[in-house]
């Protein structure tokens, strides 16, 4: 989509709604990203060949992504009605999932299990692999504000879908989720293993926003432990990244950075900020062996606090 005379292409929408999503979950390049969105956009407008719903829907992700729940609503709701129009089933059914998890997330219950009842009727037919996997994403972000572990069983099953679809990149975001649920219900020295875990399970290229999410969802285990000066590292080294800090982390980062005083987790972030992500990736992976050592010969316990 680089060449010249790209945008004339009949396809040009569609193929900007790939180039799209694949620079921004691979990549993690939110400005390129958004540059091929404004494109594809632009040539459906022109009236060259629609995307099918999939240029909405890859803004309705985008979204998602950035904290913005309404506009990631609206986005899938567009790509919805313009799925169905012309019968493509993939884009339809994504969309209705991404929705559903995010009504959720927003605590809008209601909302959620409506679409998930309406995603049930469509899975009733013979579907994908990769579609199965997002009606059960879409039931266990429902139930994870309801049944942790039954969420986390609807997780697992998404899972096996995507792996039998050959979809790792999905299969690794929902490995995420059900991480986050299991490091919620333990102790924070196993929370940090679980995700740490997580991390170190990612390929080290490619999957750039599951590698920053998961380093995010650090902070709070960290932050419980006290291992402030760590914290304030990845907090620094997340500064840069395409994630903007989740209200878990902003509250991490305000303990940490009480604890720490303000100069010196300053001076912790900006070393963080000079980090890439295989850096970040190594630091705090180190950091945790190190953690773990200690631990081990202080004869401490899972669940016991303290600087390390």
């Amino acid at each position: 989509m680089a060449r010249p005379g790209a945008d004339e292409l009949e396809q040009a929408p569609i193929l900007l709604a790939g180039a799209a999503g694949h620079t921004f979950h691979e990549e993690g390049d939110q400005k390129k990203a958004a540059a091929f969105l404004e494109r594809g956009f632009q040539a459906e407008a022109a009236g060259t060949r629609s995307s099918r719903g999939w240029v909405s829907g890859v803004a309705g992700q985008m979204a998602q992504w950035a904290g913005d729940s309404a506009q990631c609503i609206e986005h899938h709701r567009t790509a919805v009605e313009q799925a169905r129009r012309v019968g493509n089933i993939p884009c339809e059914v994504t969309s209705l999932c991404v929705s559903a998890f995010v009504k959720a997330r927003t605590r809008d219950l209601d909302g959620a299990d409506e679409l998930v009842r309406e995603i049930n009727q469509i899975g009733q037919t013979a579907l994908q692999p990769t579609l199965m996997g997002y009606i059960h994403y879409a039931r266990g972000g429902v139930e994870s504000f309801k049944d942790p572990n039954k969420a986390i069983d609807e997780y697992q099953t998404s899972v096996e879908w995507a792996n039998m679809a050959g979809n790792q990149l999905g299969a690794q975001r929902v490995k995420h989720l059900i991480a986050d649920l299991q490091a919620a219900q333990a102790e924070p020295t196993e929370a940090l293993a679980i995700h740490v875990r997580m991390l170190i399970d990612l390929p080290n290229q490619g999957a750039a926003f599951y590698n920053w999410s998961t380093i995010r969802s650090l902070l709070s285990p960290l932050a419980e432990l006290e291992a402030d000066e760590e914290l304030a590292i990845l907090a620094g080294a997340l500064q840069p990244s395409p994630l903007k800090l989740d209200r878990s982390a902003r509250n991490a980062v305000s303990k940490a950075k009480e604890r720490l005083g303000e100069r010196a987790f300053e001076l912790a972030a900006a070393r963080g900020s000079r980090f890439d992500l295989a850096e970040a990736r190594k630091y705090i992976i180190d950091a945790w062996r190190n953690i773990a050592r200690q631990s081990s010969e202080a004869g401490f316990s899972t669940g016991r606090k303290g600087k390390f």
